[in-house]
């Protein structure tokens, strides 16, 4: 790959990740806003429900988080091809990737979901995002569940 295209592909994953960045703090402000004012969800919908901003914002906010997904698996993708050309597997690569993050796999940020991606990268890159997104979803359905109950 050429040094301009590795550039370009470092600053589109920057630039995503500084867009995604924006639209969380978005996100968080505007539920730290409702939550303050007392709003129910069935009034939150009805405040967001066929409005143009609000879907113009979650689109954004959604191509951002792909936009930033899809790069980070293109480097996975090429760091496997890397690795397998070096002729390494298993541990070595666990070791590489510890060495990389600056110590344990504490030291990168994601919880329960960046330990399920580890595990799963002996088996195949795509994995990962699978069960990420997979604890993703049964945390948000527990807060949703909780938020019904508790209002």
């Amino acid at each position: 790959m050429s040094a301009r295209r590795e550039a370009l592909l470092w600053a589109a994953q920057r630039a995503s990740a500084a867009l995604l960045a924006l639209c969380v703090v978005v996100h968080l402000a505007t539920m730290i806003y409702a939550v303050h004012s007392g709003l129910s969800a069935a009034q939150i919908l009805e405040r967001t429900r066929g409005n143009a901003v609000w879907l113009g914002f979650y689109s954004v906010f959604l191509l951002a988080v792909v936009l930033l997904k899809e790069s980070q698996i293109k480097q996975q993708l090429r760091e496997a091809g890397e690795q397998a050309a070096r002729g390494l597997v298993g541990g070595e690569v666990q070791v590489q990737r510890v060495r990389r993050q600056g110590g344990g796999q504490g030291a990168a940020a994601g919880g329960v979901a960046a330990y399920a991606h580890e595990g799963c990268l002996r088996y195949t890159v795509f994995v990962g995002p699978i069960v990420c997104w997979g604890y993703w979803l049964g945390y948000s359905l527990v807060q949703a569940v909780i938020a019904l109950i508790f209002g």
